[in-house]
C-alpha cells in the first residue's frame, strides 16, 4: 500500500501477475550465460544493468511491480514482452545474418 501525497486515501500498488512471472522465468531459462549454462537471475540482472532483486520480484507472482524503467531494461535483456497485450512474445525478431 502506498499513501498518496496530500490525500488520506491509501492506493494499492500494482502486483506482478502470474503470466508475467511465468513468461520471464521461461525466457530466462532459455537464455545462456557466457559459460553456456542456463542464465541465472543474477546473470540476467547483470545483463540488464539492474539489481537482482528486480528480476526476482518480476519472477514472483504477487510481488510489488518494480518501476517501469527497470521492467523495460529486463524485458529488453531477456527479449520477452512483460507489458502490453502479448506478454511472453519476443521483443525482437530473429537476428539478421
Amino acid at each position: 500500500m502506498t499513501k498518496v501525497d496530500r490525500s488520506e486515501d491509501i492506493v494499492a500498488t500494482k502486483k506482478v501477475p502470474d503470466e508475467v512471472a511465468k513468461a520471464l522465468q521461461q525466457a530466462r531459462q532459455q537464455l545462456k550465460n557466457p559459460k553456456g549454462a542456463t542464465m541465472t537471475q543474477k546473470d540476467l540482472a547483470s545483463k540488464a544493468s539492474v539489481d537482482v532483486a528486480y528480476v526476482a520480484a518480476l519472477e514472483r507472482p504477487g510481488a510489488d511491480w518494480p518501476g517501469m524503467d527497470f521492467v523495460q531494461k529486463i524485458q529488453k535483456a531477456a527479449n520477452v514482452r512483460l507489458t502490453g497485450s502479448n506478454i511472453g512474445a519476443p521483443m525482437f525478431g530473429p537476428k539478421k545474418k
